[in-house]
Order: C-alpha cells, then structure tokens, then sequence
C-alpha cells in the first residue's frame, strides 16, 4: 500500500492530483425488442410492463427488457365482459433481433392478468 502512495506521488503531475478508476466495459442490462399484440375482443384498458418498462394501451411497438431476466405482465380490461363460458385471448409476439420469433397466447374467463418469461435472454 505504501508503494502505491508513492507511485502516485512520482507519477502524479503537479497541482492538484484526482484518481480516476478504470472505465469497464459493463454489459448492458436491458434489451429493446419489437412487439405486438392482438386482441380477441375490443379493450377498455391494455397495460405491459416488463419491470424496465411500462406501457398503456399500446398493441405494438418495442418493450424495454431486463437481459437477464425477461419478462411481460400483461393486464387487459376489456371493454364488454365476456359472456358465461366465453374465453378472451391476447396474443404477444416478441421479435427479438436475431432469434427466432416468440409468440404466446394469453387467456382467460374475463379480463387478462398475467405474466410470460421470455426465452431471449441471450439477445444483444
């Protein structure tokens, strides 16, 4: 430790001496990715989050997602509840650069509140 301080003493210029830490290349933590969603009924409300990104009423665009861990909760109110035995679907499709194209169907007796894990986790 000692020989530390006095390299810096030797190597450091005259006046006034900052450190500064070796700039890392980190990998990125998240992930944009195009998706879109279709309905089988007209909706009140749609919201998406994927725990780095939060978005109402949107059925396409791109989700911002966590490298490591993605995911989509989706929450669908639909508009007109569905009728006794009637079952409303959404269906999501991730299109992740590079991959193969993801799709899952979301189901339910009435409004949708659910989430999917996304096998992308190697996307760049």
């Amino acid at each position: 430790m000692a020989t530390g301080f006095g390299l810096m003493r030797v190597t450091a210029a005259r006046g006034k001496m900052t450190l500064r830490p070796a700039l890392k290349a980190l990998p990125s933590l998240e992930v944009a990715v195009p998706y879109q969603l279709r309905l089988s009924a007209p909706a009140q409300t749609v919201e998406i989050d994927t725990g780095k990104d939060y978005q109402a009423a949107a059925l396409h665009g791109s989700l911002v997602l966590d490298a490591k861990n993605p995911s989509v909760a989706l929450r669908v109110r639909w508009v007109q509840p569905p009728i006794a035995g009637e079952s409303r679907f959404a269906k999501l499709t991730v299109e992740a650069p590079g991959l193969a194209t993801f799709t899952h169907v979301f189901d339910a007796s009435g409004d949708i509140d659910d989430y999917v894990e996304l096998p992308i986790s190697e996307a760049k």
